[in-house]
């Protein structure tokens, strides 16, 4: 169990800072298309540095792909909606481990998670189980395995409607409710 639960948040981490990384560039890929600035950021990519910069090269190419193929950027887009919730439960349950604070978009101070490092075995999978709470709120739980899941079943998951985009993001981010206000 003490193995378990050292690497549990390891491959969380790991997992993130993955899907992160990769919905960033397609985020600055679809930026430049909508701009037009693909060519320009490709051009200021291939500059002479006087020494060879094989990622600029290879980001470089990408960019060039993205301009040559629009169907590329606009599968990116879908890509993007289809990984959205999986990658927002991730997230929240990556800060909450290594921040100990809840993932709330545009928050300044966010609120301090209730147990962020409080995991337990799930009796059906083995794998660790995390709380997903937000203030006094219990959202969910999500184990390891949910977000292995999800990640194997990118290819295969569907795009979703906007009503369930904006009934998940509803979902995620609960009115701030202090039960022990008056009245």
């Amino acid at each position: 169990m003490a193995l378990l639960g050292a690497l549990s948040p390891m491959w969380i981490y790991a997992a993130y800072e993955l899907q992160r990384t990769w919905r960033q560039r397609c985020e600055e890929v679809i930026k430049l298309a909508d701009s037009g600035g693909l060519d320009f950021k490709a051009g200021h990519l291939e500059r002479d540095l006087g020494y060879r910069h094989y990622d600029r090269e290879l980001r470089a190419e990408q960019l060039r792909d993205a301009q040559q193929r629009p169907e590329l950027v606009a599968q990116m887009r879908i890509d993007l909606r289809r990984t959205e919730i999986g990658f927002t439960t991730l997230e929240f349950i990556r800060v909450a481990l290594a921040k100990h604070e809840v993932s709330k978009k545009g928050s300044k101070k966010p609120p301090i998670a209730f147990a962020p490092g409080m995991a337990r075995r799930n009796q059906y999978c083995g794998s660790l189980e995390y709380e997903m709470s937000y203030g006094g709120t219990i959202i969910g739980t999500v184990t390891r395995r949910d977000i292995a899941e999800t990640i194997r079943f990118i290819p295969e998951t569907e795009n979703p409607s906007d009503e369930a985009l904006a009934s998940f993001r509803a979902y995620m981010n609960p009115p701030d409710i202090d039960p022990f206000a008056r009245g």
